[in-house]
């Protein structure tokens, strides 16, 4: 994560009236909603009703962030983390009636209820798609693709949970540039004799995220419908390893870069030794730490994306650590590479 100021056009973006989700903590949980937000120099102020549940998770912490969605292509978003600096009673509304002007061009309908502004002044932010954050960090801090030991896009060496979320994003992004490119027949195609197959790890890996960073930390995700039940597991304990007839190769991407902002919005709101509780672990195991979540997690993905990689050599040909680092040799000769292991192998027959 970069701190700021923003670059011009995440600005612009900001400046829009797009959806956008706030977190607040309550009792160190996170809790999100659905919220307008008004972008002024650099600060981000929201208003609430006076008897809104928020604005106690406020008072009692002011720690929050707000993820902004681009309204014409939801995989640009924009993370702000930051905290609410200032808290005053929206006298005549005027706020509220700002914001409303914004979003709908007509001032706020309902008069009755008193109601409070928060202005949030950020501290650090992250942003996805059109608006992905680039800046580079002092040279020794961790990478994936530098083999000195850099990631690209951490504004801060030496943060373990900014290392560690870097980590999974860029499992979950190459994970998904595997798919690139195939039809809905080719995505779904068994590849092994247990039926591993493109679009079922996809479907897999988007449960094992919504649950982890959801459920175990006292969220659900927006539309639980969308995925996987626990009770499909007693008749089918395949169910979340492929798609259904009525599930699409865009449709389960789609999802999946949702499932992704819900659990950056876990990871990014809460610190590394908030407690969870994971309900389908065995008892006495259940009890763990946003720290072991990561650990655990990207270990999961980065096991499927090494099954995705296999499988996507074996289709097409199609090699490379992710879309815009291939890390293999350009100009090798293959044939070659592969003729002499294969001589070595032969000399042991």
């Amino acid at each position: 994560m970069s701190k700021p100021p923003l670059p011009e056009p995440a600005v612009a973006m900001l400046g829009k009236p797009n959806p956008a989700v706030i977190a607040t903590l309550r009792d160190g949980q996170p809790v999100s909603a659905a919220t307008w937000y008004l972008w002024e120099d650099g600060r981000v102020l929201v208003n609430m009703d006076e008897g809104r549940r928020r604005l106690a998770h406020l008072r009692s912490d002011p720690r929050v962030s707000l993820t902004v969605l681009d309204e014409g292509n939801w995989y640009t978003h924009v993370s702000l983390i930051g905290r609410v600096v200032e808290l005053r009673d929206d006298e005549g509304l005027a706020d509220i009636d700002r914001i409303s002007q914004h979003y709908t061009g007509r001032p706020y309908p309902r008069r009755d209820r008193a109601r409070v502004s928060a202005w949030i002044e950020i501290e650090r932010w992250h942003g996805w798609g059109a608006h992905k954050d680039t800046a580079r960090p002092a040279d020794g801090a961790p990478t994936m693709s530098d083999p000195c030991g850099r990631v690209s896009g951490m504004s801060e060496p030496y943060d373990p949970k900014a290392t560690l979320h870097h980590y999974l994003r860029a499992i979950r992004e190459n994970l998904i540039w595997k798919l690139d490119g195939l039809s809905e027949r080719e995505a779904r195609l068994p590849r092994t004799a247990t039926g591993n197959n493109f679009l079922g790890l996809l479907k897999h890996c988007l449960n094992v995220e919504a649950g982890y960073f959801g459920l175990t930390f006292g969220r659900e995700f927006p539309t639980p419908e969308e995925l996987v039940p626990f009770d499909a597991f007693d008749t089918d304990p395949q169910a979340d390893w492929y798609a259904r007839e009525d599930e699409t190769k865009d449709g389960l991407i789609d999802l999946y870069r949702r499932v992704g902002a819900f659990a950056d919005e876990t990871i990014e709101t809460l610190p590394l030794d908030a407690p969870g509780r994971v309900p389908w672990w065995q008892p006495g195991r259940q009890d763990v730490t946003l720290h072991h979540v990561i650990v655990h997690v990207c270990v999961d993905l980065a096991r499927h994306a090494g099954h995705a990689d296999v499988m996507r050599e074996q289709h097409d040909a199609t090699v490379g650590l992710g879309r815009d680092n291939r890390n293999v040799p350009e100009g090798y000769d293959w044939p070659a590479y592969v003729g002499k292991l294969s001589a070595l192998a032969d000399r042991f027959a």
